[in-house]
C-alpha cells in the first residue's frame, strides 16, 4: 500500500517476531492472539506498533540484501495519522504478512537465457 509517497511492505523476520513478542502479555509470542485486546485506543496503538515492526522487518531485510539501500520503514506515529480506512487496510496487509497468508517480499522468476540464432554464410 502506498503511504506518504512510498510503498509500505511487511515481513515477519526473526527480529520482527522477537519485537512483537515483547508487546505480548508476559513477553511471550504464545500470547499473540490477545495482542490487540483492550480498549479502542490501546488496541489501535498496539496495531500501529505492530505495523511499524513488520515494516521495519521488511526494510531491514532489504537493506542487507541490497547494499546501499536506505531503509525507510513506517513508524507508529505515522500509522496513527492515517485515516481509519487507510489504517485498517494497512493493518490487514501486516496481519496477512505475519500469518503467511500474503507474502509481501516479491521475487522475480529466474530469467531464461536467450538462444541466439547462428546464421550460415553462403
Amino acid at each position: 500500500m502506498i503511504v506518504n509517497g512510498r510503498d509500505i511492505k511487511f515481513l515477519r523476520s526473526v527480529m520482527a517476531t522477537c519485537k512483537i513478542a515483547e508487546l505480548c502479555k508476559d513477553g511471550d509470542i504464545k500470547n499473540a492472539a490477545t495482542l490487540f485486546d483492550g480498549s479502542y485506543q490501546d488496541s489501535q496503538k498496539t496495531a500501529a506498533q505492530f505495523m511499524a515492526i513488520m515494516s521495519d522487518g521488511f526494510e531491514q531485510n532489504k537493506k542487507f540484501r541490497e547494499p546501499g539501500y536506505e531503509p525507510r520503514p513506517l513508524v507508529a506515529e505515522e500509522a496513527m495519522c492515517l485515516t481509519e480506512e487507510e489504517f485498517s487496510q494497512l493493518f490487514k496487509e501486516a496481519v496477512e504478512a505475519y500469518s503467511g497468508e500474503k507474502p509481501t517480499v516479491e521475487t522475480e522468476p529466474p530469467k531464461k537465457q536467450k538462444k541466439t540464432k547462428t546464421t550460415e554464410s553462403s
